[in-house]
């Protein structure tokens, strides 16, 4: 008697779905993992935007306050 109800064809076909899920689940995660890198790469320059930005008004401040 044969009390699996699918034979060998039912582990092969689990094993095939099985492998496209976890194919798929890695590229979710390899997508995931690009956008979160290239919204930190938006952030730093941002950041680093900003403190040069800060640097260049400090310069031009202490050189007008020299000036007087």
């Amino acid at each position: 008697m044969d009390f699996t109800g699918f034979g060998i064809g039912g582990f092969t076909i689990f094993a095939v779905l099985a492998f496209l899920f976890n194919i798929s689940i890695t590229i979710l995660w390899f997508v995931i993992g690009w956008r979160a890198m290239r919204a930190h790469e938006k952030l730093a320059d941002y950041i680093e935007f900003m403190v040069r930005r800060q640097l260049e008004q400090r310069e031009t401040q202490s050189h007008v306050s020299t000036d007087d």
